[in-house]
């Protein structure tokens, strides 16, 4: 009995170029495959915990994410961590006040720059409200205050922002309008 058998090319066969080394694997493997971004996500739970870490890939390059959320008390921390150099974590609490969210930010990217936030929301029936402080640790960065709200009245939904740096200066100055009956709306 014969447990393995060697395969001897025929002996006409001449050696190919090395342009064509690999060729036919090469024609075989991209034949009727087209470079589609690929996204593969994973989500699970363990100790009221969610871990949910991702990878994808465009084709040319692969990144990946790391996403988990974790319950403390009346709090909720929420962190991410990329390949591509940027981390965040979030302290966020719902329950302490009534119709309110607190929050707390800290984030960095690759090159080491680092930021703090701290944000208050309101939400209520007829009007929500939103108020940011970012504190950039980057040299020359200037903390900023970025300040929203909206209302309702009757078919009216209005809303105006403003961020500002720390000195005052006005960065952006926003105003919506939104008129609606029944299915058609104007903004």
């Amino acid at each position: 009995s014969q447990v393995f058998a060697l395969h001897q090319p025929p002996a006409d066969m001449s050696v190919p170029l090395y342009k064509d080394i690999g060729k036919e694997g090469n024609d075989l493997l991209s034949k009727d495959f087209q470079d589609k971004p690929v996204e593969i996500t994973l989500k699970t739970v363990a100790h009221n915990t969610t871990f949910n870490p991702s990878i994808s890939s465009d084709g040319s390059k692969v990144s990946g994410l790391w996403k988990s959320t974790c319950p403390v008390k009346t709090s909720t921390i929420d962190f991410e961590a990329g390949t591509a150099g940027n981390n965040k974590i979030v302290l966020s609490n719902s329950k302490l006040l009534s119709d309110v969210k607190l929050s707390a930010t800290f984030e960095s990217d690759k090159a080491s720059n680092r930021t703090v936030k701290a944000a208050a929301e309101v939400k209520k029936a007829q009007v929500s409200s939103a108020a940011t402080v970012t504190v950039p640790f980057a040299a020359g960065a200037k903390p900023s205050v970025n300040v929203n709200i909206a209302g309702k009245k009757g078919q009216v939904l209005a809303g105006v922002e403003v961020e500002a740096t720390a000195d005052g200066e006005p960065t952006s100055k926003n105003l919506a309008i939104n008129v609606a009956h029944e299915q058609h709306s104007i903004t």
